[in-house]
């Protein structure tokens, strides 16, 4: 697809805030605390102790009480100071001078539990909130567990925050991962039926937080809350360190607050060379158009967050981008709204809502949508027709003649490991079989049904579960094969068809051929770039810093997080890239292997040779000399 982003000549002043929100005890605070390194936020306790709290770089350090119509904030020694009226101030405020986080102006916002039970501390909250709402970069929801009713009311309350929302499943206790991701299920199901489609995370670190308090207990010794502040840089854990060989899930929403944090104000796009902040840029200059309503500029972020551009990829906001461009009439995002519900890409697989807006994108001259909408509306005809067939023979409406073939039939037509092509190709034989049908009708029935097949070849990789479908009639409804076994050994013996996607390479524009649904990183004939292939569609490749694929290995090994190709990466950046033959030898693999890794997709013996020398490799040269180091 050539509509692709187009980055901003300037960029404007960007407002970097961070806002928490959630019940009490879901662990906003301890979130902000292991952001920042200390324990500056008291986590053991009520959703009446604490009110809304700013914490920013600023001068002096301290703990600040905001009160309204004052120019200087009240200094405090405690959270214990607070007042219990928080009608007679804004808000509390931390200031933490030269903190690495908040240095380039981050604000991050904690706040008390929504289901507080207090009325006056509830419209604390509701103030802070409707009192000149801030362009918030995020929005983190902490549930515990599954979402209540009062969660649910609360964000139908306050649609406006939705832009920048994303929901953390925040598990506490030390779980299996299965049971986590039960959760995080259970929870989606209930947002998209009650809310519509809003990012939903998991976060779950173990028993990383009770370390961290633990030690940031030792490392106080014994200081207040303002003296921790005033010497915090004394004070500060290394978060990352504590992480790191440990099983977590959702680290990397530290990492994307970190990156916001980061990002420059008013930088000028004309001094920049660095493609990671031009790519930032991007994303903060088109969403800023988006939340107006811009539909071309919601398109773009859509496409931001599905290959992580200027931000972290999402393909659950990307969804939700591309919902709002599409319902605004942008014909791109109608097509990539159309392929998720399709495809089931973080929404149901919904074949209607499919046709719906293929049916949209095609109204615009969308050629890919044209040509899916087709596919999809014969494959819609073949599945009515199957459904007509199975209430038919269900409710006895089919005479019987052969008593094998008939009960055969009938065991196939509720066999969910046969496939549908099968099935109606095998009814036009039973129809025949039972004189119900000329033979020139049948005939034009199986020509149909095979040139469907054919037409469906085109666009899904059906060739192996079709034949599967065939063996097992063969070996399970004999009598049913015998009926036109010449044909059914036709299918059954075919030889392996590799069904291709073809779009034009983004480099060259030429055309260029892969195997449908084999995801990844292919090198294009014509102009030898590397093209990263996804269920977007081609896109350039981005190679980010220090996480270059081993093509070679990533297709020996099944995956670019096996544990060889870990080790191949770390011995490239240790030993490889400290050296100028070292970065030569690199640089002459990255340009000539993903030629090889796509070769060995479909020569399973070369890989299996492959993968044996790189055992043996990585056994005696290359882990010893990684654990010397």
């Amino acid at each position: 697809m050539k509509h692709t982003i187009i980055y901003p000549k300037t960029y404007r002043s960007m407002t970097k805030q961070i806002l928490l929100l959630g019940e009490f005890s879901t662990g906003k605070s301890a979130f902000i605390n292991m952001l920042l390194g200390v324990s500056i936020l008291p986590e053991r306790v009520t959703s009446t102790d604490l009110p809304v709290v700013k914490v920013y770089s600023g001068k002096p350090a301290g703990i600040w009480l905001r009160e309204p119509n004052q120019k200087n904030p009240q200094a405090l020694d405690s959270w214990s100071d607070i007042p219990k009226d928080w009608s007679s101030f804004q808000h509390a405020e931390i200031t933490i001078p030269n903190h690495p986080l908040l240095a380039k102006d981050l604000i991050i916002w904690d706040t008390p539990g929504i289901n507080s039970t207090n009325e006056h501390h509830k419209k604390h909250l509701e103030n802070f909130l409707n009192s000149n709402p801030k362009q918030y970069d995020l929005v983190y929801f902490f549930l515990h567990g599954n979402i209540t009713s009062t969660s649910l009311d609360f964000l139908k309350a306050y649609k406006w925050l939705w832009e920048r929302l994303t929901i953390l499943v925040n598990i506490k206790e030390i779980k299996p991962e299965s049971e986590c991701r039960m959760l995080e299920k259970e929870v989606k199901k209930i947002i998209r039926t009650q809310l519509g489609v809003i990012p939903v995370e998991l976060l779950y670190i173990g028993d990383v937080c009770e370390q961290f308090n633990e030690l940031s207990e030792e490392k106080r010794n014994g200081a207040n809350e303002y003296e921790l502040v005033k010497d915090w840089s004394s004070k500060k854990i290394e978060l990352d360190s504590m992480l790191k060989n440990r099983f977590v899930i959702g680290e990397e929403h530290f990492g994307i607050i970190s990156e916001i944090a980061h990002l420059d104000n008013d930088v000028k796009f004309d001094s920049i060379n660095n493609q990671e902040i031009i790519n930032q840029l991007a994303y903060h200059d088109y969403i800023e158009s988006a939340n107006k309503n811009d539909a071309d500029a919601q398109y773009n972020v859509g496409r931001c967050y599905a290959l992580g551009i200027g931000i972290f990829k999402s393909n659950v906001n990307a969804i939700y981008w591309y919902k709002r461009a599409a319902i605004n009439g942008n014909k791109y995002a109608q097509f990539e709204l159309a392929n998720a519900f399709e495809n089931g890409i973080e929404l149901e697989h919904d074949i209607n809502q499919a046709v719906h807006w293929y049916e949209k994108a095609s109204q615009q001259d969308h050629k890919h949508a044209k040509e899916r909408l087709e596919r999809l509306l014969s494959l819609k005809q073949l599945n009515k027709k199957q459904e007509e067939t199975t209430h038919l023979v269900e409710n006895n409406s089919i005479p019987r003649t052969d008593d094998n073939i008939n009960e055969e039939f009938i065991a196939l037509i509720n066999d969910t490991q046969v496939h549908r092509f099968a099935k109606d190709i095998m009814l036009e034989e039973v129809n025949f079989a039972r004189k119900q049908m000329s033979p020139s009708e049948y005939q034009a029935k199986i020509a149909e049904l095979c040139t469907a097949l054919e037409s469906v070849y085109n666009s899904h990789p059906l060739d192996e579960e079709f034949k599967k479908s065939f063996k097992r009639i063969h070996d399970q409804y004999p009598h049913l094969f015998s009926l036109n076994s010449q044909l059914f050994e036709t299918i059954l013996n075919r030889h392996e068809i590799i069904i291709n996607y073809h779009s034009s390479c983004p480099f060259c524009d030429s055309l260029f051929f892969v195997p449908i649904r084999e995801y990844g990183n292919w090198t294009c004939p014509n102009c030898s770039n590397i093209v990263s292939y996804s269920a977007y569609g081609f896109s350039k490749y981005i190679q980010e810093s220090g996480s270059s694929d081993c093509f070679i290995a990533t297709a020996v090994y099944g995956g670019v997080h096996h544990e060889k190709v870990n080790s191949l990466r770390e011995y490239r950046d240790l030993f490889l890239m400290t050296n100028k033959w070292g970065q030569i030898l690199v640089k002459f693999y990255y340009k000539h292997s993903p030629r090889i890794a796509a070769c060995l997709k479909y020569h399973h013996y070369s890989s299996w040779i492959i993968r044996k020398v790189l055992d043996i490799i990585i056994k005696l040269l290359i882990e010893p000399k990684i654990t010397r180091s």
